[in-house]
């Protein structure tokens, strides 16, 4: 009722390693108010990062937090049904997704409670693949035919088929 008052804080986070990347962004009534980045570093990276977050979600009770999964154990496959999925693939231990109907994101469900552990002071709302961010960027150029799409980070690589 009263949310058009406050402003909408949008804070994502992307690690590297003992490296981190935020990027925090303030909205109100869809117009941005601000966009602000910093990069944290070395053996108390979390918690400077912590400190920085805070100043921001003590602004307002609309402020999400994302982070981009770094766990290598994750990654898509054709099909949202695990029936669907070939009988080699290991899928036990693993959280799914599906996306459109059409395609399963995949991740464990061991690292992706560490990663809440790992970033509880920070409080995370939402954590999102790599993968999500290549089909939302390229989906519409890929068009059903058969592609290769590469997001190179500074530790890791995601492909996509």
């Amino acid at each position: 009722m009263i949310r058009w008052l406050f402003q909408k804080i949008f804070i994502a986070v992307v690690p590297s390693g003992d490296r981190h990347d935020v990027t925090v962004t303030g909205y109100k009534r869809k117009k941005r108010l601000f966009k602000e980045s910093k990069h944290f570093e070395g053996e108390f990276a979390v918690d400077e990062m912590v400190r920085f977050v805070k100043k921001f979600t003590e602004e307002t009770p609309y402020c999400y937090i994302a982070i981009l999964n770094p766990d290598p154990h994750q990654g898509a496959l054709e099909g949202c049904s695990i029936h669907d999925i070939y009988e080699g693939e290991e899928m036990s231990g693993v959280k799914t997704l599906c996306r459109k109907q059409q395609w399963m994101l995949y991740s464990s469900e061991k690292e992706l409670d560490a990663l809440q552990r790992k970033y509880a002071k920070v409080g995370l709302d939402f954590v999102f693949s790599p993968f999500s961010l290549l089909e939302y960027f390229y989906g519409d150029k890929i068009g059903g035919t058969a592609a290769v799409y590469v997001l190179a980070q500074k530790d890791s690589i995601s492909i996509a088929f």
